[in-house]
């Protein structure tokens, strides 16, 4: 089991610059602090809380939330393999067709995460990298030409999600993968941090400068100053169980402490998304500064994974059905591979032994299943047994988003 205190920091803020994006977001400003203080996000945001009614909206991740990498490599998806998982963004399951598996299946209850993940493999059929990009809103350009370019593309997908998506236009001409309210909530909290910060703390905590060391340092001064730690933290504390409900608008919160936990204690439980710098986090250097992050190119955004995925988009199929409902229509021991995200979060205790009960049928001998939850403990303990840990700790290098305290991986009998 992975868990945060025993997570050892690493941070990627000194890569070369020659390796950083200079492509941005859609944003009047685009680099270093310019972008932080970019308070269009405030507007989207609370346009969408009042439309969608609810903080996570109908679209909740335009772009995944975890590391790429670590899920790629703790997968380990082979030509062999056939995956089941969590649809979300889509970016994990269209990138896993790069290694060529033999089938992936995604699900999700949110039909907006499935649109949009037909949306995008769409659009990789037939758009190259950099037309992609401009589409789907990571690089300026017209917003005309973002619609012509979906009337193009749409023939390939499913009429659902073509009618779907035009009725959601609005999103489409303003990039749609800045539409998302996990990056909209990103944009508003770094644009109010922006503000109280000064130009030399703000730089330090983009990771422009500084050690791992000199955040920590910086942060410890900055949670003792009286009107954090006389103000702030206790208002938190004394809110936390009114605000779970807006942070955490499902049943996490009806059967766990926890989201009480992560509000009142904010700055110890985010402790080490705060300290290794915000470049070197692919999900806040895209919301925050917006930039994408080296990762984000070499398992993604590049030529050579776009062809390799486009030859397989055959393979993947996706469902608007919530992943225990999924599972039960797979058939015995198909799934080699099986990503959970962290949708043990979400499940009672009753669902949770379904969801062990129907893993140990729908996966073969020596199938790995990939999850993550923002408990401190091991919600699917009775499944198959844990990687050894040698193999766990190897992987603690290549976490890079440091936003759940759990990370887990599973194998069902010997491998």
């Amino acid at each position: 089991m992975i868990t945060r205190t025993n997570r050892k920091i690493t941070t990627e803020a000194s890569l070369d610059q020659n390796q950083w994006s200079s492509v941005s977001a859609v944003s009047p400003t685009v680099a270093g602090p310019g972008t932080v203080m970019d308070y269009s996000g405030i507007f989207k945001f609370a346009y969408r809380m009042i439309s969608d009614r609810n903080l996570y909206g109908a679209l909740a991740f335009a772009e995944t939330a975890e590391s790429l990498r670590l899920n790629i490599q703790v997968l380990q998806v082979g030509q062999q393999d056939r995956v089941v998982g969590v649809t979300s963004s889509g970016d994990l399951l269209l990138a896993l067709l790069a290694s060529s598996p033999e089938s992936v299946i995604g699900f999700d209850s949110n039909s907006a995460q499935t649109v949009l993940a037909h949306l995008k493999a769409a659009a990789i059929s037939t758009l190259s990298v950099e037309n992609y990009l401009q589409f789907m809103g990571l690089v300026e350009t017209d917003p005309q030409s973002r619609v012509a370019t979906f009337n193009q593309i749409s023939r390939d997908m499913p009429s659902f999600a073509r009618q779907d998506m035009l009725n959601k236009l609005k999103l489409l001409e303003e990039g749609i993968l800045n539409q998302g309210m996990t990056h909209l909530i990103i944009q508003v909290l770094a644009a109010m941090l922006a503000r109280i910060m000064s130009q030399e703390t703000l730089t330090l905590f983009l990771g422009n400068w500084g050690t791992d060391e000199d955040r920590l340092h910086k942060l410890q001064q900055l949670v003792n100053k009286w009107p954090i730690r006389y103000f702030l933290q206790p208002l938190l504390k004394a809110a936390a169980p009114c605000l779970k409900w807006f942070f955490f608008p499902h049943r996490f919160c009806r059967i766990s402490s926890r989201p009480d936990e992560i509000i009142a204690d904010f700055f110890h439980t985010f402790q080490d998304l705060l300290v290794q710098g915000v470049r070197a986090n692919p999900v806040l250097c895209r919301s925050a500064v917006g930039h994408i992050h080296p990762e984000w190119w070499q398992y993604l955004y590049n030529d050579h994974t776009f062809q390799q995925i486009r030859n397989n988009l055959s393979r993947l199929s996706l469902d608007t059905e919530d992943l225990l409902s999924g599972l039960k229509r797979i058939s015995d021991g198909w799934a080699t591979r099986v990503y959970l995200s962290n949708v043990p979060d979400y499940l009672s205790e009753e669902q949770l032994y379904q969801l062990v009960q129907e893993l140990q049928r729908a996966t073969a001998p020596g199938a790995r299943i990939v999850y993550c939850s923002m408990y401190d403990q091991d919600l699917l303990h009775t499944l198959g047994s844990p990687l050894p840990a040698n193999e766990l700790r190897a992987l603690q290098e290549t976490d890079n988003v440091f936003i759940y305290p759990i990370i887990m991986v599973r194998k069902k009998g010997a491998l």
